[in-house]
C-alpha cells in the first residue's frame, strides 16, 4: 500500500486540516512533522 502527501498553501482555506494534523500529532511540541526539521529541537 502506498500512501501519498499533498502539499498546500497554509491560509484560511487549509487551516482545519493542518490543526487536525498537529492535533493529531499531539501539538507542534508533541511530535508534529512541522517542527520537526528544526534544529533547535533536537532531532536531524
Amino acid at each position: 500500500m502506498t500512501v501519498g502527501h499533498t502539499v498546500r498553501q497554509l491560509n484560511a482555506s487549509t487551516w482545519d486540516a493542518f490543526a487536525e494534523v498537529v492535533e493529531r500529532n499531539n501539538g507542534i511540541f508533541g511530535g508534529c512533522p512541522c517542527i520537526g526539521y528544526h534544529p533547535e529541537c533536537g532531532r536531524p
